[in-house]
C-alpha cells in the first residue's frame, strides 16, 4: 500500500509541476532564458480527471510552495520547470518524472511519464485551481440521468435488482446501499465512458457504455479501481460486464420470432460467447449484454420442415460475422452456417434459449 500511495504521489507531482511550468511559459515576457518563476505554481491545486484510472485520485489537493518543495498528505517533495519550454523534472519518493503539458485559464492539461522500478507508464490528466471559481462543476452524460434497474453486474451480484440513480448534478445512489458522484462523456463513437467514485472521493469504478433499445437499455463494461485493489487482488484491466435497464421498459417478445432476449448455449467457435446474453430487437439493433459494442443483424422468415425458420446474420462489432440457416422450436433457435472474421471463415454451428 504505501508504495501505491508513493506511485500516486508522485503522479500528482509531475502533472502539476508541468501544468505551472506551461503556465508560467505563456505568461513570460522573455519567453526563454534567466531564473524560473514559480509564482503561477504556488498554491493549492485539485485532481479533477485522469486516465488511466490509477493516477492520483480526483478530487485530491496538492499544495506548492515558493521554495519548490511541494506537500500530498504527508509525502513531501521538490521540483523545478523550465518556463520557456514547459518541460518539467520533480522528484519525490526516490522517483524522477517528466512531461509537457499545456494550461489553459485556471486549468491544465496535458501528458506525463513515470519510471519506477522499470515501469512505465503514461497519463494524462487535467487539474484545476482551488477557489478558482465553478469548483463544483460536473459533466455527466445526459442519456445516464434517472433511474435504472441493475439487470446484471457480474463484478457486484449482490447490486442486482437494486434501483439505481444518476442525477443531474453528478451524484448516484443505490438506496440502502451506496452513493458517491460521477462523471462522463460521450466518445466519437457514441459510447459513453463513465467515472464512479465514493462519498469520499475515493474511485471505485470506470468503463464504457452504449445506450440501446431507444435509451432504455445502457450495457457495457467496468473495471474495479480500489475495491479490485482491495479485496479481489486482481489484475486492474479485469473487467466486468454491467446492464442497466429503465424502470417500466420491457424487452421486446414474440412467439415465433428472433425477437427477445436469448442465452448462447453451444456454439463451435473458439472463443466463441457461450453463456452470453443476445438482446434481438427490431431488426437491425442487436447488442450482447455487458459488451460496449452496438452490433447488428438481418433476418429472413420462411416455413422450414413445419417450423419457423430462414436466414439470420449477425454482424458483432468486436467480433465475427455469424450467417446461415436457422429454426426456431419453441424457446431454441438453432443456428447453421458460417463465421468470417478478417478474411477467414468457418463452418459454425450454435444455438440459442430463450430467456
Amino acid at each position: 500500500m504505501k508504495k501505491t500511495f508513493q506511485w500516486l504521489s508522485a503522479m500528482a507531482l509531475i502533472v502539476m509541476g508541468a501544468c505551472m511550468s506551461v503556465a508560467c511559459s505563456s505568461d513570460s515576457d522573455g519567453g526563454g532564458g534567466g531564473t524560473p518563476d514559480n509564482s503561477k505554481l504556488v498554491g493549492t491545486w485539485i485532481v479533477q480527471s485522469v486516465l488511466p484510472t490509477d493516477g492520483p485520485r480526483v478530487d485530491s489537493e496538492m499544495t506548492f510552495k515558493a521554495d519548490g518543495t511541494f506537500t500530498q498528505g504527508r509525502d513531501q517533495g521538490t521540483y523545478t520547470y523550465d518556463s520557456s519550454k514547459g518541460t518539467f523534472t520533480a522528484k519525490i519518493n526516490g522517483m524522477t518524472m517528466q512531461g509537457s503539458f499545456r494550461v489553459d485559464g485556471d486549468f491544465c492539461t496535458g501528458s506525463v511519464v513515470v519510471t519506477s522500478e522499470g515501469r512505465t507508464r503514461t497519463y494524462t490528466i487535467t487539474l484545476k485551481k482551488k477557489d478558482s471559481g465553478g469548483g463544483e462543476e460536473v459533466v455527466i452524460d445526459e442519456r445516464m440521468v434517472g433511474n435504472w434497474i441493475i439487470m446484471r453486474d457480474e463484478g457486484d451480484p449482490a447490486a442486482e435488482g437494486k434501483t439505481l440513480t444518476f442525477k443531474a448534478d453528478g451524484t448516484w445512489v443505490i438506496a440502502n446501499y451506496q452513493s458517491g458522484k460521477c462523471t462522463s462523456e460521450t466518445k466519437g463513437d457514441g459510447r459513453i465512458v463513465f467515472n464512479i467514485f465514493d462519498d469520499e472521493g475515493n474511485q471505485m469504478t470506470s468503463g464504457k457504455l452504449v445506450v440501446v433499445s431507444g435509451g432504455n437499455v445502457l450495457t457495457g463494461e467496468y473495471g474495479v479501481v480500489r475495491i479490485k485493489a482491495k479485496t479481489r487482488g486482481s489484475d486492474d484491466k479485469d473487467k466486468f460486464g454491467i446492464v442497466l435497464k429503465r424502470p417500466n421498459y420491457t424487452y421486446p417478445s414474440a412467439n415465433n420470432s428472433i425477437k427477445g432476449r436469448w442465452e448462447m448455449t453451444e456454439c463451435n467457435i473458439p472463443g466463441s460467447p457461450v453463456g452470453s446474453i443476445f438482446v434481438f430487437g427490431e431488426a437491425p439493433e442487436l447488442y450482447i449484454e455487458g459488451d460496449p459494442h452496438i452490433d447488428s443483424y438481418s433476418i429472413t422468415y420462411t416455413n422450414v420442415g413445419g417450423k419457423v425458420g430462414g436466414e439470420l446474420t449477425m454482424t458483432l462489432d468486436n467480433g465475427p460475422e455469424i450467417s446461415g440457416s436457422f429454426t426456431i422450436d419453441g424457446a431454441t433457435v438453432t443456428l447453421t452456417g458460417t463465421a468470417s472474421m478478417e478474411g477467414q471463415s468457418m463452418p459454425v454451428t450454435a444455438k440459442l434459449y430463450k430467456q
